[in-house]
């Protein structure tokens, strides 16, 4: 809407006066710099998050696509936890897990699974 495109050009205003000529009037003071530099690619981050190719509006995802995506996400971060202790366990996962419009376990039925737990 309206605010959205005032704060999208308020943000290239903004992009413009951290640009790299700020930047240099620290280049005596490396920390002055360090923290300029890193507001600098927080800005211009944030910025791209909301602005698409040409300066157009980033369109946000349907539901159904921000749900898809989160379960993606989380599903990753929980491998990446699981391979810590059980790198097989996480090969397996990786195979037999399917995300997209409907996520699903379809473990190999030419490699059936024997679940053992550890009491």
């Amino acid at each position: 809407g309206l605010a959205d495109q005032q704060e999208r050009s308020d943000g290239g205003r903004q992009r413009r006066a951290y640009g790299v000529e700020p930047l240099r009037t620290y280049m005596n003071d490396p920390e002055r710099a360090t923290l300029a530099r890193v507001e600098y690619d927080y800005l211009v981050n944030e910025l791209s998050r909301a602005v698409g190719l040409g300066g157009r509006p980033r369109r946000s995802g349907s539901i159904s696509e921000r749900a898809r995506s989160n379960v993606t996400r989380t599903l990753r971060y929980a491998l990446a936890k699981i391979v810590e202790h059980h790198p097989t366990l996480t090969t397996h996962l990786e195979h037999a897990l399917h995300t997209g419009t409907y996520c699903s376990y379809m473990p190999d039925p030419t490699n059936p699974v024997v679940w053992q737990s550890e009491a």
